[in-house]
C-alpha cells in the first residue's frame, strides 16, 4: 500500500499497522503469529486493563524472532527486557510529559533502535506535539466500527491541505472505521498507512 501522496489501493501489508483487541482473545498468540506470517510488520499490543504479568505472558508467547515487531501501550519497562519495537503513548500520558521530556525519551529510544508513537484526534495537535514521535495515529478518519457513536469530524480536503503545510516529519497513519470499501477515499491525502484495530484485516 503506497499511501502518502501516491496512495495505491492495491495495498500491501507493509503500510498496515495492526492494533490488538483490549480484551483477552482465545489463541491470541496464534493470531499474532498468523498476521506476522501474512507480512504484517508492526502489531501494537493495546491492553489498558491488563496487569504487567498478563502482558508479559502474551509477549513471551510470541516467537522471539517477532518481538522486534511489537509495540506496547503500557508497562513500558518491558520494552528493554524483550527488545521490542517501541512504545505508544496515549493522549493522556503524552500530555502529562513536557516537550523536553518527550524529546529526551524519543532520543534515548532512537539510539536503541526503538520507536515512540502516539495518537491524535486533531491535526493541529500533530503540528504542536508531533516532533517527538516517529509516527502517530489520527482518528477517527471514518465513523468507528468498534465504538458506537464515535463519529469522524475530519474533512478530507482540509486534511490534504494540512499535510501539505505540515510542520513535522512525523509519519501519520489513518485509524478508525477503515474498510475495504472506503480505504480508497484516503488516496492522495498524505497518510503513511493505515492502522486497523481488534486484529481486523481488510
Amino acid at each position: 500500500m503506497q499511501l502518502n501522496n501516491s496512495f495505491n489501493t492495491q495495498h500491501s501489508t507493509r503500510n498496515i499497522i495492526i492494533i490488538s483487541s483490549p480484551d483477552h482473545i482465545t489463541n491470541e498468540a496464534e493470531k499474532i503469529q498468523a498476521l506476522f506470517e501474512a507480512g504484517i510488520e508492526i502489531i501494537h499490543l493495546r491492553k489498558p486493563d491488563w496487569s504487567k504479568e498478563a502482558l508479559l505472558g502474551l509477549i513471551k508467547s510470541v516467537k522471539p524472532s517477532n518481538l522486534k515487531k511489537l509495540v506496547i501501550h503500557s508497562h513500558y519497562d518491558l520494552i528493554e527486557t524483550y527488545n521490542l519495537k517501541g512504545i505508544h503513548f496515549t493522549e493522556k500520558y503524552r500530555n502529562e510529559l513536557s516537550e523536553i521530556q518527550l524529546k529526551g525519551l524519543a532520543t534515548v529510544l532512537k539510539r536503541k533502535g526503538m520507536t515512540l508513537s502516539t495518537s491524535f484526534h486533531h491535526f493541529k495537535d500533530i503540528n504542536a506535539q508531533g516532533n517527538a514521535f516517529d509516527y502517530a495515529f489520527l482518528s477517527p478518519v471514518f465513523d468507528s466500527i468498534s465504538k458506537a457513536g464515535y463519529q469522524s469530524q475530519l474533512n478530507f480536503e482540509e486534511l490534504k491541505n494540512d499535510f501539505q503545510t505540515m510542520q513535522t516529519n512525523t509519519k501519520v497513519y489513518a485509524l478508525g472505521g477503515i474498510t475495504a470499501e472506503n480505504i480508497s477515499l484516503l488516496e492522495g491525502i498524505g497518510f503513511e498507512g493505515v492502522a486497523l484495530g481488534n486484529y481486523r484485516s481488510l
